[in-house]
């Protein structure tokens, strides 16, 4: 004898739909659980962003300052160059005048009175001008191979006395 439930080995309607709710019940846990998940993990991504934008932030900071510093170093050198090419006119005026009163005491009658020692002294620095004179014409045409930009390697370091 088939039980009440149970129509020719199939179950029963309440049975069916008993089953169906404990489906349903069993479908919507999971479904509660997965958004509960998923929401924590998107909660976590958005703080993730939201710790990134900070950063990119703090970086374009440090960017915009490290700019300010580039663009004053960069005036500080163009100031620097403009004193150096004052110092640089004075210095070729003062050679150029040094060159002069060489020549005018070379020529000169005191010149022939000189003692031996000075007169050998002057012929010295005389040569050791001409020599620096030579060496700045080498520095002169490396600058103009080198594109017209001016090089220091014709320069020798200041000592300290």
């Amino acid at each position: 004898k088939v039980g009440e439930d149970v129509v020719g080995g199939w179950v029963s309607g309440s049975q069916l739909k008993a089953g169906l709710e404990g489906v349903r019940a069993s479908v919507e846990a999971m479904l509660a659980r997965l958004r509960e998940e998923l929401l924590a993990q998107l909660e976590t991504v958005h703080e993730k962003l939201r710790e990134l934008t900070d950063s990119l932030g703090k970086v374009g900071e440090d960017v915009a300052e490290v700019k300010k510093d580039v663009k004053a170093v960069g005036e500080n050198v163009n100031a620097l160059n403009r004193r150096m090419s004052v110092v640089d006119k004075l210095s070729k005026k003062a050679a150029d005048g040094v060159e002069l009163l060489l020549s005018v005491v070379a020529t000169s009658p005191i010149a022939s009175q000189a003692s031996p020692a000075t007169a050998a002294k002057l012929s010295a620095f005389a040569r050791t001008d001409a020599a620096k004179d030579q060496g700045d014409a080498d520095a002169a045409s490396s600058a103009a191979s080198s594109g017209g930009k001016p090089t220091l390697d014709h320069r020798q370091p200041v000592q300290a006395n």
